[in-house]
């Protein structure tokens, strides 16, 4: 029998519902083994308190947006605060540990670095006021399979679903609901994320370039189109080549997406504005 639960990519069942399960763990145990990890992989030099699970101060959040959050609370928006929403957030003694995950995806280490500054950007109006008790911030960054520096990624460290998946194990059993479906994600993830062999199709299909228009004009950003050098190059391309070829198209949000060459891979709205200022939509 097939498990619907075994086709979820969705990054927020893996944060907002198995990683809060793994800290709720216990009445909060699970902010406490989630804190040793962290020393164990330096992130942490010590524990900011001895006992988070009974600490009246320790928090745990799910999808923790600033602006939204924060500042929308006194009944005005900051524009210049930056929008993120934090995948999981949690507080143990003055020290908040601010975590982004990815799964299924493979951003390039610049995505994330940017992703990691305007989290960083925003939460500044935390520290900024003495009355959330805040005086440190720690990003650490969650994703499958590749450790990344964290000095790269300007954050102060990074985890891996295969440890978490070791606090599943450690905390409710290496055969309880949580742990087998992190275990099943990550090989999941792993044959998604493996470079193909040359030739692998990396892509869902292949359509002319008047069915390659309607596909973009209907499904709009869930699709995107194949073309070497990207949005700049088919800007500068010659429209009868461009109505006479064939084209490859994906699913945005596709199994093929992180092997896919991001460059040269261009979103359905961005592809009809791109040809359409080109004039290829013409009579023929």
């Amino acid at each position: 029998m097939k498990r619907l639960d075994d086709l979820v990519r969705s990054e927020r069942h893996f944060t907002s519902g198995l990683l809060l399960h793994l800290l709720l763990h216990d009445d909060l145990r699970g902010v406490d083994a989630l804190l040793d990890l962290l020393v164990a992989r330096g992130v942490l030099a010590a524990r900011p308190v001895a006992d988070a699970a009974r600490d009246p101060r320790t928090q745990v959040i799910a999808e923790f947006a600033v602006r939204r959050d924060l500042v929308a609370m006194a009944g005005v928006v900051d524009d210049t605060i930056p929008g993120d929403v934090i995948d999981v957030v949690l507080v143990a003694g003055d020290t908040l540990v601010a975590i982004e995950a990815k799964f299924f995806t493979r951003p390039t280490v610049r995505e994330v670095r940017d992703q990691l500054a305007a989290q960083r950007s925003a939460l500044g109006a935390v520290l900024r006021d003495p009355v959330w008790g805040v005086s440190r911030v720690v990003q650490v960054f969650l994703e499958h399979g590749r450790r990344l520096a964290p000095d790269a990624l300007g954050c102060d460290g990074v985890l891996t679903w295969d440890e978490v998946h070791g606090l599943a194990c450690e905390l409710l059993g290496a055969q309880s609901y949580v742990a087998g479906q992190i275990a099943r994600a990550c090989a999941r993830c792993e044959a998604e994320l493996t470079p193909g062999a040359p030739g692998d199709v990396v892509w869902a299909g292949e359509l002319d370039f008047q069915a390659t228009v309607e596909l973009c004009l209907r499904e709009g950003d869930a699709v995107c189109v194949g073309f070497a050098g990207g949005e700049r190059d088919l800007a500068q391309a010659d429209v009868a080549r461009l109505r006479a070829r064939r084209w490859k198209w994906d699913h945005t949000e596709g199994p093929h997406g992180a092997r896919r060459v991001r460059a040269n891979w261009i979103p359905g709205v961005r592809f009809v504005a791109i040809v359409r200022a080109l004039g290829a939509l013409g009579p023929r």
